[in-house]
């Protein structure tokens, strides 16, 4: 179909179009804090893949840090709403065939909490437009580097972004709490691509590919505490807890929960 609407697993629709895009991606969106996808756009720019972000400057953006994606080659703006209205688009283009456009920003809380819309459109006039629009705001966008953070504004999507931060940090201090203590037990099972994982992906994004590839490493290192009766030092265990449950989609939490009961059965 040329044009569709979509109402949830946005996040995920948004990842199959920056996995399968071959040339450029485009994004401009007024608020940015999901890691996860910051680390897929930096993959592509590694690729060689032209990139180039927009988003706005509302003090949420300041969570999201984009040193690795512009060290590696992306371009990343900034539009002043002191100089400019305040930026409130939100939309994608991908290889210039498809364009992503509605309600959704690129984060947590967006993900997770609100009731958000999309259209995804392979429509060439709807694509040449939007083609247009970009240019027209990269026009009078600022680099990063240029940009005074305090001038940043704050229109209240801090305050409901701040939980997801915080919970995110709290996530990754205790993945890295079960990653030294499990070291401490089998240095072997120190795997240092775990690291990067939480570096280029953030905690979130780092738990569900290690959920959804099932790299052998990481099984043994599962298997390896369910053989001493450690599956509390086991990210299985810690993403199952009830705290972080807004952090986590559907399947990955399944999975997590299904190791940890096939484990327990057998024992």
């Amino acid at each position: 179909m040329e044009t569709r609407a979509s109402f949830k697993n946005i996040s995920e629709t948004i990842q199959s179009e920056i996995l399968n895009c071959k040339e450029s991606i485009l994004i401009a969106v007024a608020w940015f804090t999901n890691k996860e996808l910051l680390g897929l756009l930096t993959d592509k720019v590694k690729c060689g893949l032209d990139v180039k972000i927009i988003i706005s400057d509302d003090i949420v953006n300041k969570r999201i840090d984009p040193e690795e994606f512009i060290k590696a080659g992306g371009k990343f703006t900034v539009i002043s709403s002191i100089e400019n209205k305040f930026l409130h688009d939100k939309f994608a283009i991908f290889d210039s065939k498809t364009v992503i456009s509605g309600s959704y920003n690129w984060t947590y809380f967006a993900e997770y909490k609100n009731f958000e819309s999309i259209i995804i459109s392979k429509e060439v006039n709807i694509i040449k437009q939007f083609l247009i629009r970009f240019k027209q705001l990269l026009e009078i966008s600022v680099t990063l580097a240029d940009y005074r953070f305090d001038r940043f504004s704050d229109l209240g999507a801090d305050k409901a972004e701040k939980q997801f931060f915080d919970l995110e940090k709290e996530l990754k201090e205790e993945l890295l709490f079960v990653w030294k203590e499990s070291g401490k037990i089998d240095k072997k099972l120190q795997n240092l691509f775990i690291l990067d994982f939480i570096e280029n992906y953030g905690a979130i994004g780092a738990c569900k590919k290690l959920m959804n590839t099932g790299v052998e490493r990481i099984q043994n290192g599962f298997i390896k505490m369910w053989e001493i009766n450690r599956m509390d030092l086991t990210f299985e265990s810690v993403i199952i807890n009830v705290k972080y449950k807004y952090l986590f989609d559907e399947k990955t939490i399944n999975i997590a929960t299904e190791r940890l009961i096939k484990f327990k059965s057998s024992g």
